[in-house]
């Protein structure tokens, strides 16, 4: 039943997105006296969003993909300027147009999923705390790397990694205490308007450049396992320093690893599995709109006769936030970061 749904919504995302832009600048008159071509276009781009994340909540029957995603709406809109009750009153002119013009019942799931959202943005407050806490035994440095990052001083960023990688701080403890939290933390400061964009992208640069003077603590190890996975990031998604460090955590416990990130073609992760004769593939994604692209590729690797019985584990923003997704997507396991990857490839291949 969802599949219908989603096919009308995803075949009309454009028709739907213009009707329900229309209602609301002809409902709400404040918008209207406002909004130049600019916002306009904006706010178009807007109601795709939403629509593109209701398919994929319910492609998966996951109502919290789509209720997760407005809060997070809300809380960047509001940093902007736009009122939750702005944000409500589009969902609720989303609902109108698909029950009144997309002949979708009051009582379907789309309908349903929505209201629930709507529920939630009325009840709640989502507070986003700092995800450099107390608790990180490496907070100190963590702190100094995030306000040298922010600060563009990439050189003091670079010299601090080195230097307590130099004096024996582990590799896996840098990554999971430092560039774990502050890559989380980046988006943070991001998603509430506190940095911009650019400072965004400048921080993850400089974090993989990091990453890249670390390989020779990384492949300086006499543990090696006759073993070999592959690490990508689904379609185009641009959240690939999570899988990155999957891939160098499996190359410190012994792996061949081949990382591949972000746009690489379903085909050629498929021909390198047989090409490499993979035991492992590892696959992220942090955004909800690519599930539907990860499922493809995962379908494609377990029709193929070569590549079928790889195990295939994933991982990312999406699946620590949906717990029991990753069975709807098909693939064999789950790990929420790097170290606990490791875990569940080990217990994968031992059954």
């Amino acid at each position: 039943m969802n599949e219908k749904i989603v096919n009308k919504i995803k075949n009309n995302v454009n028709s739907i997105a213009e009707k329900v832009l229309k209602k609301q600048l002809n409902i709400n008159k404040n918008l209207k006296q406002n909004y130049n071509e600019y916002h306009k276009k904006k706010c178009l781009e807007d109601i795709k969003y939403h629509l593109n994340y209701l398919t994929e909540a319910l492609a998966n029957s996951e109502k919290d993909i789509f209720s997760d995603y407005a809060l997070w709406a809300k809380i960047l809109l509001n940093k902007l300027g736009i009122a939750t009750e702005t944000l409500i009153e589009n969902f609720n002119i989303i609902n109108a147009v698909l029950s009144n013009e997309y002949s979708l019942k009051k009582n379907s799931k789309a309908v349903e999923y929505i209201n629930y959202a709507i529920n939630i943005l009325v009840k709640e407050e989502e507070k986003v705390k700092s995800f450099i806490t107390d608790k990180n035994p490496l907070k100190e440095e963590a702190s100094k790397y995030l306000e040298f990052i922010l600060n563009a001083k990439k050189d003091k960023a670079v010299n601090l990694i080195m230097k307590i990688a130099k004096e024996s701080t582990p590799v896996r403890e840098i990554y999971l205490n430092i560039f774990q939290p502050v890559q989380h933390e980046i988006g943070r400061l991001w998603h509430t308007n506190k940095i911009s964009v650019g400072q965004e992208h400048y921080s993850t640069a400089v974090t993989q450049l990091v990453m890249s003077r670390l390989y020779s603590f990384i492949l300086n190890s006499d543990n090696t396992k006759n073993k070999t996975m592959i690490a990508a990031s689904i379609g185009e998604e641009l959240h690939e320093i999570g899988i990155r460090m999957v891939a160098d955590f499996f190359e410190m416990d012994g792996w061949n690893t081949y990382f591949y990130g972000a746009n690489t073609p379903n085909k050629t992760i498929i021909n390198s599995i047989q090409k490499v004769n993979a035991d492992i593939i590892a696959l992220s994604v942090t955004i909800a709109y690519h599930l539907s692209e990860l499922k493809k590729l995962i379908s494609q690797i377990r029709e193929n006769k070569k590549t079928k019985n790889i195990k295939i584990i994933v991982g990312g923003y999406i699946f620590n936030k949906t717990p029991g997704l990753w069975k709807k997507v098909g693939a064999d396991g789950y790990a929420e970061n790097a170290q606990k990857a490791i875990k569940t490839v080990d217990k994968l291949l031992r059954e």
